[in-house]
């Protein structure tokens, strides 16, 4: 989940910052990803630590802001597991 909430934070920097240069994009993205995913290693990798992973995500240039979708339906997912305990079905196959 906190991957998803990188991805949208940082279109919405983006999108604000549309001046931006290649150089403050991806700084931009190495300091959100070290925010939500601190523990990321990109030790084996070092270019991935200049803050290019974000290129490998096909939604920020297909789909932008489209990645949040999928980070509200694990939360759902998430609350409705936790609710399970309280759902029982009644005659007829209704849930309440």
């Amino acid at each position: 989940m906190p991957y998803g909430i990188l991805v949208d934070h940082f279109q919405h920097e983006v999108y604000t910052h549309p001046d931006w240069t290649p150089a403050q994009r991806k700084a931009c993205w190495r300091e959100l990803e070290q925010q939500y995913c601190p523990d990321k290693d990109y030790s084996e990798n070092p270019d991935l630590a200049r803050g290019i992973y974000w290129m490998r995500q096909g939604h920020i240039f297909e789909s932008p802001f489209y990645y949040i979708d999928y980070t509200i339906a694990q939360v759902i997912a998430y609350q409705s597991g936790s609710d399970s305990t309280s759902i029982t079905t009644r005659p007829h196959g209704r849930i309440t």
